[in-house]
């Protein structure tokens, strides 16, 4: 186990100071400008996260890279010991990560990591995994639709614990932790159900329609809505800028989840364009997607900030 002293740093980096809306830089419009070394879109809250020259050198993609790589053709893959289990934001046990990479005639389980993304679940440090893949327990199976298992397994984006990985030393020294967290800001009364919303109302016969102009090079709306996995995400900033679109966290739907929108951030309206098949691919659709600056509030923890798609909200 890693010093508790650092799990208690890592939770008072957490706590929650809010700002003042009346402080935020933000534009009726949608244009491009700096704050310090960040680049924004029409809201200082819409950014790229500020990064440094060093902790450049550690990642690829916003994925940390590994210096001891199992195989050098998965440079961003981090062994796990046996069993490891992974968590939604909230805390809730989602299942174990299976063996999935081959070093020679073994397996191995695997996990790449976002940068900047710690938290702390019942009191142990956990790093953000992304796009892990994990046997679903029971209880999150129900949840599931069975075409959406490979080999029983399903791949989600969430938290595993920082001691399940063989090497954790050479990863917290490269993962930044606590660095990735977006600003809390006071939140309105009202508050949205997250229901997760429905996964194909992007799609036509053609395929699912894209949030960039650049069609077939992702994101696609889908990415923002009920995960296969059964999650929904909070993301750093609105798609459709080229900001990095880095997730913060990730909940499984359930009734106790719920979403208040800050007060005073700028809510974003993001068109939808055509898909490559389409014939008129590359134009603007008819259906756009709205996103909106809040929390997600569950049980037993402090609010999580981040952009939510509205399409994934119920009053």
């Amino acid at each position: 186990m890693l010093p508790f002293a650092l799990a208690s740093s890592i939770l008072a980096s957490a706590q929650t100071v809010l700002l003042d809306p009346a402080t935020l830089k933000q534009y009726p419009d949608n244009r491009e400008f700096m704050v310090g070394n960040r680049k924004c879109f029409g809201s200082e809250l819409n950014g790229q996260r500020a990064s440094d020259p060093e902790e450049k050198r550690f990642t690829r993609a916003n994925r940390v890279i590994n210096p001891s790589p199992l195989r050098g053709d998965k440079p961003l893959d981090w062994e796990l010991r046996p069993g490891t289990e992974v968590y939604d934001g909230a805390g809730v046990l989602m299942g174990t990560v299976p063996a999935t990479l081959e070093i020679g005639d073994r397996r191995v389980p695997v996990s790449m990591f976002n940068f900047g993304a710690s938290n702390v679940l019942a009191g142990r440090i956990c790093v953000y995994a992304f796009s892990v893949s994990i046997k679903p327990s029971a209880a999150v199976l129900k949840l599931l639709n069975p075409s959406d298992l490979r080999d029983g397994a399903v791949a989600t984006s969430a938290w595993l614990p920082l001691d399940c990985v063989v090497d954790k030393e050479t990863l917290l020294k490269r993962i930044g932790l606590g660095k990735a967290r977006p600003p809390a800001l006071p939140l309105e009364a009202k508050s949205y159900r997250v229901t997760g919303g429905n996964p194909k109302m992007y799609w036509t016969e053609f395929g699912e329609l894209s949030i960039v102009r650049q069609v077939g090079s992702g994101p696609v709306p889908s990415h923002y809505l009920r995960r296969p996995s059964g999650t929904i995400n909070l993301v750093y900033s609105v798609p459709g800028f080229g900001l990095g679109g880095q997730g913060v966290d990730s909940f499984l739907v359930s009734d106790g989840l719920e979403f208040s929108p800050a007060k005073g951030a700028k809510v974003f309206k993001q068109p939808t364009y055509f898909p490559s098949k389409h014939p008129q691919a590359g134009k603007i659709s008819p259906q756009t997607m709205t996103f909106l600056y809040g929390a997600i509030k569950a049980k037993g923890i402090e609010p999580v900030y981040g952009w939510i798609a509205q399409e994934a909200l119920e009053p």
